[in-house]
């Protein structure tokens, strides 16, 4: 509902007459801040630190390198 009614005053923005750059602006906004609303904001994932066993794995094959 909410996108219908974001959409239905973008319509009506672009009948009137306006500049392009602001024409631009407003559809810019309606489409930005509707995505927003519909799937909301994008997360940010983190990645998992190195366990333990990683951490020894690197180390062992940094030796190893070292003795070749």
């Amino acid at each position: 509902m909410a996108a219908n009614n974001r959409f239905h005053a973008l319509h009506h923005a672009l009948k009137e007459e306006t500049t392009k750059k602001y024409s631009w602006k407003w559809i810019k906004q309606a489409l930005t801040s509707t995505g927003q609303s519909m799937r909301g904001r994008s997360k940010h994932r983190h990645k998992k630190c190195s366990s333990m066993e990683t951490l020894n794995k690197i180390q062992e094959r940094q030796k190893q390198e070292d003795s070749n």
